[in-house]
Formats: C-alpha cells, structure tokens, sequence
C-alpha cells in the first residue's frame, strides 16, 4: 500500500512541479517580452514623435521661403532681397529650447547658422566623429526626398560627440537646403527611466510568483499524499484477492467483492465478469477439444484412405503413359504408311496423266486410219465397178474382134487404171500394216484394257497382209496380160483366149475388189470398235484418276487426323505428367498432414491436461 500511495503522491506532485515550471517559464519569458516590446515600443514612439516635430517644422520654415519666392515672382521684390529677407527670418527663428534652422545650397556653402562666421563658408568636408561627412548626407538626403540623416555631433561648449537627428529639404528655385536637427540622447534618458520602471515591476511579479509557488507546491503535496492513500487502499485490496487467486487452484468460480463504485469497483466487477466468461471459454474449449479429436481421427483415417487412392492413381498414370507410348508408335506408323500411300498415289497419277496421253495418241491415229479405211473403201468400191466393166467390154469383145486395136489400147488404158489402183491398194495396205503395228503396241501399253484391241488390230494386220499379196497378183496378172496384148498384134489367133484369160483375170480382179472392199468395211468396223475402246478407255481413266484425287484428298484428311491425334496423344501425355506430379504433391503434402495430425494429436493432449486444470 505504501509503494502505491507513494507513487501516486510522487506522481501528482511531479505534475504539479512541472505545470508550474511550466507556467512560470512561461510568464518570464512574457514579462522578458514585455519589457523588451515596452522598451522598444517606447523608443519608436518618442522617436516617431521627433521625426514629426522636426518635418513640421522645416514645413513651416519651408513655407517662409516658398512666400519670398513668390514676393519675388510678384516682382514685389528682387531676387536678392527676397533671399536675404528669407535668411534673416530663419535665421532668428526660434522652436522649443534649442531648436534652429540652418540653410546651405546643395554645393554646401553655408547661407544660415544662427549668425556665425560659418556662414559665407563651404562646409562640404566636415565630418563626425566616425568620419561620416554630415553635410553629404545632409543635402543627399534632401535631394532624394528622404529628408532624415543621424549623425554625431557635440553640444555647443561641449566636446562629447552625441547623437543627432536632422531633417533637411530642398527649395529647388534658389537650390537652397534647409534643415534643422536636435540631439537624440534625451530620448535614450527617457527610455532608460521607463525600462527601469518596467524592470522593478517584472521583478515584484517574480517574487510574488515565487512565493505563490512555493506555496501551491505545499498545498499540492498534500492533497497528492490524501489523494494517494485514497486510491491504494482499494487497489491493495484487489491485489490481495487476486494472488489467492492466482496461487490456488485456478478456481474460476472465485469473485472479488465490489467495495465501491468508482473506478476500482468497476474493476472489481469486470474482473469478476471476465472470469465468468473465461469459465464458459474453458467449456467451450472443452468441447471443441472433444469434437477436434473426433475429426483428428476421421482425418487421420482419410488421410491413410487419401495416401492409398493416391499410389493407385500413380500405378494407373505410369500405365497409362506406357499406352500413350504404343500410340505414338502406331501413330507413327500410320504416319508412315499414309505417306508411302501418297507417294503410291502421286505415281498412279502419273501413269494415269502417261495413259491418257497415250490413248489420246492412239485415239488420233486410229481416227486417221478409220478415215483411210473409208477412202480405201471408196476408192476399192469404185475400182470394182470398173472392174465390172471392164468384163462386159471384155464380152463385147468377144463378139467384135474387128474392133481389137480398139479395145487393146482402152485395156491398155485400163491397165493403166489398175496400175494406179493396185499401187493405191498397196500403199493402203501398208498404211494399214503400219497402223495395226502401232495398235498392237498401244495396246500392249494398255495392258488388260487394250487385250481385245490387241486381237483386232492382229486381224487388221492379217487383212492389210492378204490385201497387199493380192495386189501383187494382181499386178503379176496385169503384167501377163501386158504380154499377151503384144503378143496379140502378132497373133490374133491368140486374142480371143487371151480375152477369155483376161476376162477370167477380170472376174477374178472383180472378187478380189469385192474381197479387199469386204476386208477394208471390216477394217473400218475395227476401227470404229477401237474408237469405242478408246473412248471407253479414257472414260475409265478419268475415273481412276478421280479416284484418285478423291483417295489423295482422304489419304490427306487421314495425314491431317494423324496430326491431330499426335497432339492430342502429346496433350494427354503432358497431362498425365502434370497428372503424376499433383499426385506426387498430394502425397507429399497429405504425408505432411498425417505428420501435422499427429502433432495435433500431441497439443491436443497436453492442452486437455491444461485446460482440466481449470475448476469450472
């Protein structure tokens, strides 16, 4: 009790000693103020007030000047006599007890002063006794409108050098300076006598203060030593109750007793208060206690289901990315093979483009040879109708032989024809022999397709051969009968078997006309056949090859699939080991987890031993 009433007397009177310092500081460094701003407000108002005095009287004597002047201009009087009637005023002209003026021009020779052999004399160099010339600053102030100039002078009788203040003013038409000044020192006199004033009172302030001071820090001590034993008596008595019961046994079901109302009551009650809600704290602890060990277990037990499903999940991705692994390698392979189907189907196309070409050749030459066929045909058509004429002149021959010479030399004429045509059967026949060669290797180019043209380009081969051997007989026979038409103009005997073997011939030539027409219509029936073959050949290759371009276009489409099966197969696998690593984190964070359960499980324990420490 006694530490406490102790601190709170200590305390109180320690703030009362520095309040009071304080304050007392506070109010000397006012009175300091005061009397410096009293002292100096003093000297600026007497200062003030001279500086006044002095301008208004150099007004008035101002004024003098400014009225002789304008006697002057009035032509009142002259210019000389106005100055000097002006000088002789100011010069008695008299304010207070020792004022005067002085007049000097601004070259600082002197017109007025007081009557002294100064007058008439320059005074420009004289100086003060800090070596300040009076006289320059004098007249500078004067021109410059300021007016005002200190200076130290000595009285008259006297040598002490003291301080003056003058006021001087330019008459600008006579250039003419007036001034006037006064000593200053009384001023300081009367300043000094006010600060001395001031000074004795500020220092009665002090001692009053003092005193109340000191006896104000009496009374404080006091009423501090009351006020202290007042406060610690309730306090000690709280402190008592709560080291019993601190040091028992943490029995929250004690209360302390509410001795007062103040603040030490309301103390009392909170304490008693918090106790109250410590103690349900306690309970609450309790059961949240209880309920943590409930879900430690249940945690501790998923955590172990947790761990489990994790090392399953981790079996199943490595399995999972050793599948992914086979499906790259089958993708590659697919891969692979579609390109060596592309490749596969570029030379398709391009046997194909080789085949259409070759049939579009083949087609332009069997049209040209189907077009020879027809002329041949024509022009065989026509010959066997000569042919068959020639066998009735041949008839009528025989019943007029009278006419032989005739009818040699219009055999010799047909001979000649047949010649010709013999000659056109031949070339004929090897165009066509040419032709079916060339459809024969064509068609051997066509492979399978081209195997029916084969065999008829064969037979046209074989017609074109039997056609050309009987128009070499034919030519045989036509020699023969050459012969025997000049053997018939030596022997007429001979003529009419002769017409009878060449009419026989005749009629022969006729079936082989009749037969090379045959042929020759086959042969055109062939060529038409090969024509349809052709055209149904290049049918089928633009088929194949728009199936071509359909199978490139899938075979594409499949590339395209393959593509985006890799990267979705690169996707999934990448996913799986982002898969694999969260698993392995999860692992590692629920193996921190059980380690955490378990340290739970330790605090959990010792705060159960703590907390039923606690009586409630």
């Amino acid at each position: 009790m006694k530490k406490i009433a102790l601190k709170v007397f200590l305390a109180s009177l320690a703030s009362s000693s520095i309040v009071a310092i304080i304050i007392v500081s506070g109010m000397l460094y006012s009175f300091s103020s005061i009397n410096e701003y009293s002292t100096t407000t003093i000297h600026d108002t007497l200062l003030q007030d001279y500086d006044n005095l002095i301008e208004s009287e150099i007004d008035t004597a101002y004024s003098i000047l400014e009225f002789y002047y304008a006697q002057y201009k009035n032509n009142l009087m002259t210019n000389t006599e106005a100055q000097k009637a002006a000088a002789d005023l100011i010069r008695e002209l008299r304010y207070g007890a020792e004022g005067y003026y002085w007049i000097d021009t601004s070259k600082a020779d002197n017109i007025v002063l007081l009557g002294s052999a100064t007058e008439g004399t320059n005074r420009m160099d004289l100086q003060d006794a800090t070596g300040k010339y009076i006289m320059k600053a004098i007249i500078g102030a004067a021109l410059d409108g300021t007016g005002f100039s200190d200076y130290l002078f000595p009285k008259e009788g006297g040598e002490e050098a003291l301080p003056k203040r003058s006021f001087s003013k330019h008459f600008e038409p006579w250039d003419w300076v007036i001034g006037t000044g006064n000593y200053i020192d009384d001023i300081n006199v009367v300043v000094n006598e006010k600060k001395s004033i001031i000074q004795s009172m500020v220092q009665r302030a002090l001692y009053f203060m003092f005193v109340l001071f000191t006896i104000s820090l009496l009374t404080t001590a006091i009423i501090s030593y009351l006020f202290g034993r007042t406060i610690a008596k309730p306090i000690v008595s709280v402190s008592a109750i709560l080291k019993d019961l601190a040091e028992g046994e943490a029995d929250l079901r004690n209360r302390l007793p509410v001795l007062t109302k103040d603040e030490v009551g309301q103390l009392s009650g909170n304490f008693n208060n918090f106790l109250g809600k410590l103690a349900s704290i306690i309970q609450s602890i309790n059961e949240s206690m209880r309920k943590t060990i409930e879900i430690k277990e249940r945690m501790t037990n998923g955590t172990h289901e947790t761990l489990s499903a994790l090392h399953e999940i981790t079996a199943n991705t490595n399995s999972m990315n050793s599948q992914l692994q086979n499906l790259d390698g089958q993708i590659d392979t697919v891969d692979k093979a579609s390109a060596s189907i592309e490749k596969s189907i570029q030379s398709v196309d391009t046997g194909i483009e080789s085949q259409a070409s070759a049939v579009e050749q083949t087609t332009a030459s069997v049209n040209q040879m189907v077009a020879s066929l027809k002329n041949v045909s024509n022009i065989t058509e026509k010959k066997a109708q000569t042919t068959k004429d020639l066998v009735s002149v041949f008839e009528t021959g025989k019943d007029n032989m009278n006419d032989t010479r005739s009818i040699i030399s219009r055999i010799n004429d047909s001979i000649g024809s047949i010649n010709e045509m013999i000659n056109m059967i031949n070339s004929v026949a090897s165009q066509t022999n040419l032709l079916a060669m060339n459809a024969a290797i064509e068609a051997a180019h066509a492979g399978e397709a081209g195997r029916g043209f084969a065999v008829v380009a064969a037979e046209i081969r074989k017609l074109a051969e039997t056609s050309s051997k009987n128009a070499k007989d034919i030519a045989t026979n036509i020699n023969n009968i050459l012969s025997l038409i000049n053997e018939a103009d030596t022997s007429s005997d001979k003529t009419l078997k002769t017409i009878e073997h060449i009419s026989q011939e005749i009629i022969e030539t006729s079936h082989s006309f009749e037969e090379i027409l045959s042929n020759t219509h086959e042969l055109f029936i062939g060529g038409e056949q090969i024509l349809s073959a052709m055209t149904s050949l290049t049918q089928i290759s633009v088929q194949v090859k728009d199936n071509s371009r359909v199978v490139k276009e899938d075979s594409l489409r499949m590339n395209k699939s393959i593509s985006r099966v890799t990267t979705i197969s690169d996707e999934v696998v990448s996913g799986m080991n982002e898969i694999a690593v969260g698993s392995h984190e999860i692992t590692e964070s629920m193996a921190s987890i059980d380690q955490q359960m378990q340290t739970l499980s330790e605090i959990t324990n010792v705060l159960q031993k703590e907390v039923a420490k606690f009586k409630v």
